[in-house]
């Protein structure tokens, strides 16, 4: 609860103080003395590449089960978007696509911040199977998920029981859920792909505390993005290659 306080006193501070004319209305900062404790470190919930490719290779028969396809499906749609939520994903509307691109309001943030955690990230065309398949008919969406599942939650609760199936067909121990593909996509950008933690942040569309103000006067570069997840992707198409 104290983190999400010192949110809204850092959002209150960003939007009546200003540096550059030096006009400080909120003058005190009560979290320099008062040091929030650390939660423990999440669980790391990330695949090696050749449990990824073994995901995306595993056939419907194989699977069977439609939700078991579609968690598959989603699975890589989501490692291939950089992580992008369920949630997202369900909500996608077509307006959100221009030019080979969806650019949207990361859900899980946007209330919190004040570029309300706009993200554009291009399609790279390994997912246009995927997305041509999922397309919605009806104009509402872009994906077609709201037709087969009420609401963002029962849409992602029945992805990750999919997975569950998934893991079992792929002789995956880990208890595979939508996570692991955000996850995964971050430690093979910055472990294999020797890309930046700060550009890895910049991908997942997390906010550094402690560059905000530079975030004031730089233009968003989607390009950095772009490379990024094409160098992941170019990765796993290299481990697919040796085998």
């Amino acid at each position: 609860y104290m983190t999400d306080v010192r949110t809204l006193f850092n959002a209150a501070t960003d939007e009546f103080n200003d540096e550059d004319k030096l006009e400080t209305k909120i003058s005190h900062y009560p979290f320099k003395k008062y040091k929030l404790k650390r939660h423990p470190e999440d669980e790391k919930r990330n695949l090696p590449p050749e449990q990824i490719l073994i995901i995306a290779g595993i056939s419907d028969e194989d699977l069977f089960l439609k939700r078991s396809i579609l968690a598959r499906d989603v699975f890589m749609l989501s490692f291939g978007l950089v992580g992008m939520n369920t949630i997202d994903l369900f909500e996608l509307l077509p307006s959100d696509y221009s030019n080979g691109r969806f650019t949207y309001k990361r859900k899980k943030t946007r209330r919190r911040r004040q570029d309300e955690a706009l993200i554009s990230i291009k399609i790279e065309p390994e997912l246009l199977p995927i997305i041509e398949k999922y397309k919605d008919k009806t104009g509402k969406r872009f994906f077609d998920f709201h037709t087969r599942y009420s609401d963002s939650h029962v849409f992602g609760s029945n992805v990750n029981k999919g997975l569950k199936k998934v893991a079992e067909k792929c002789q995956i121990k880990e208890e595979l859920s939508t996570y692991y593909a955000r996850h995964s996509w971050a430690t093979i950008a910055r472990n294999k792909c020797r890309i930046s933690k700060s550009d890895v942040d910049e991908c997942l569309n997390h906010v550094d505390q402690g560059s905000r103000m530079a975030d004031y006067y730089i233009e968003k570069d989607w390009t950095l993005i772009d490379e990024s997840n094409k160098k992941v992707i170019d990765f796993l198409k290299c481990v697919q290659d040796k085998k």
